[in-house]
């Protein structure tokens, strides 16, 4: 069996994982199944992926893989509406302030939410005391997580400038924190 086989089947396996949660999302009335599906594929591909490197870089690769997907399956279905009946529009529809607030809310979820989680973990890394290694773990895992809260705020925010100025402000707090212990 070739090295890198365990990967590919790694990958297939979190994809299947991903694929179930969306399916449980999706529908309610088989959710326990679905839910019950991606909680074993998911540790499937973490074995999967440990087979080919040590189990800390399979935990963080695995954890970051995860990120992108489910980042990818939540940005295609927060916007998803019913279909319109025919001849009607909605009150609004071709108002530029609701483009300009689904920009806001976008814009703030990919970029301000990104920047606020990065810096945020990157500084709790550096400021925990302890070894590197685990920190660095510690800072990889805790990434994705702190994304999807950030990104999941900001576009749930009745007022996303406001969230995404949050954000911003948080990831500023944090680059400051991290400045500042490399000159301590």
């Amino acid at each position: 069996m070739p090295a890198f086989f365990p990967a590919i089947l790694s990958g297939l396996a979190l994809a299947a994982g991903v694929m179930a949660l969306r399916l449980a999302w999706g529908r309610p009335q088989r959710r326990g199944m679905w839910l019950g599906l991606a909680g074993a594929a998911l540790p499937v591909a973490l074995m999967l992926a440990s087979a080919v490197t040590s189990v800390e870089v399979a935990v963080a690769v695995l954890a970051v893989t995860l990120s992108v997907p489910a980042f990818a399956v939540v940005a295609v279905n927060a916007t998803r509406r019913p279909p319109l009946r025919a001849r009607t529009h909605p009150p609004g529809a071709d108002d530029p302030s609701v483009s300009a607030r689904l920009t806001m809310r976008w814009s703030g979820a990919a970029v301000c939410a990104l920047a606020a989680a990065l810096a945020t973990t990157v500084a709790v890394a550096v400021w925990l005391p302890g070894d590197m290694e685990p920190r660095l773990i510690f800072a990889v895992l805790s990434f994705p997580l702190v994304w999807a809260a950030l990104a999941g705020w900001i576009l749930g925010s009745r007022r996303p400038a406001r969230a995404s100025a949050a954000t911003f402000l948080a990831a500023c707090i944090a680059a400051a924190a991290i400045t500042a212990r490399q000159f301590a």
